[in-house]
């Protein structure tokens, strides 16, 4: 999914993602790196993780550090066994 879509009304009439999100009243941050992402899930402050994944975008690509997939991979585990909601789109 390109980044741009998250914020950006796709073809004048589709809701984007922050849209929806502000229509039922739902904070959300962006993380566009597996470091941080974990770090953030490591906080504990949120009851539910959205993976959005696709090309289109090089932003999700930019100093992105590939060898920290396995390890954001375990920790979405960790946090879906502890009763986190995780979301893979």
């Amino acid at each position: 999914m390109d980044y741009k879509y998250l914020f950006e009304i796709f073809d004048g009439s589709t809701p984007c993602l922050k849209e929806a999100f502000d229509y039922y009243r739902v904070e959300f941050k962006i993380e566009l790196d597996y470091e941080n992402s974990i770090q953030e899930i490591q906080t504990g402050k949120y009851y539910a993780v959205w993976v959005i994944s696709g090309h289109g975008s090089s932003k999700f690509s930019n100093g992105v550090n590939s060898n920290l997939v396995g390890l954001f991979i375990t920790c979405l585990i960790q946090y879906w066994k502890c009763g986190g909601s995780f979301v893979l789109w």
